[in-house]
């Protein structure tokens, strides 16, 4: 893969319409020799399932926003789409997508699972912040991919709308960490684009034996992977 401006990486980031928590987080993980630049993934449905299949079905329309802007990759910032599509129609999206447009897609599911394999681990405490009908779907998404969850903490938002995650804000990953039964884990994976974490994580990593994630942790670190790259310190 060929960097641009004389070595400044350009990254493209797909983020759900009304995600008020990707763009900060993006702009605290990624290096200065990195830019990033934002497309909204945008549906019409007043139904969550169906808007959160429409923004990874339509990816070609989001990507077609950076008209012939050249891009070293493509972050797919939403988990809640992969878990609905799961991991076979997902990966076949990204790859004919990336072949197509000339740049690797990387979701954020995938980049949880590299982020996973780079530690080892298979054991996972999960922090959810989802509806129960987007919760059992990760549940069953990482349970297909072969690893076993062995605690659940849920991160209450009130409704049936995942919009609502767009609600919480720091305290609600620092409180379910707390809460969280890390006793039989290897790792803990804060899932959900739209819930802050980097603060929580950095509070509470210096104190843990296992590894704590998050979606935009692991898709900041994957995608700069790729580049020999590393994101800044949480």
């Amino acid at each position: 893969m060929t960097e641009s401006r004389q070595g400044q990486i350009r990254i493209g980031v797909g983020t759900p319409q009304a995600n008020p928590t990707v763009e900060p987080e993006f702009r605290r993980l990624l290096p200065a020799d990195v830019d990033y630049y934002v497309t909204r993934l945008v549906s019409r449905s007043a139904d969550a399932r169906q808007r959160l299949i429409e923004y990874i079905e339509d990816l070609p329309t989001y990507l077609s926003a950076y008209g012939g802007s050249r891009l070293d990759g493509f972050a797919f910032a939403c988990t809640g789409s992969s878990y609905l599509v799961g991991a076979a129609w997902e990966n076949q999206i990204a790859s004919q997508v990336g072949s197509e447009i000339g740049y690797p897609i990387v979701t954020a599911t995938a980049a949880i699972t590299a982020a996973l394999g780079r530690r080892g681990a298979r054991r996972l405490a999960l922090v959810s912040p989802y509806p129960d009908w987007l919760t059992d779907a990760s549940v069953a998404y990482w349970t297909d991919a072969g690893f076993e969850i062995v605690g659940l903490t849920r991160v209450e938002i009130g409704g049936e709308d995942t919009a609502a995650i767009y609600g919480l804000g720091g305290d609600s990953a620092r409180r379910a960490l707390a809460e969280a039964d890390l006793s039989a884990a290897d790792a803990v994976l804060l899932t959900g684009t739209g819930l802050p974490t980097l603060a929580a994580i950095a509070e509470a990593q210096p104190r843990s034996a296992i590894p704590i994630l998050s979606s935009n942790l692991c898709l900041a670190e994957t995608i700069l992977a790729r580049f020999g790259r590393e994101p800044v310190p949480a």
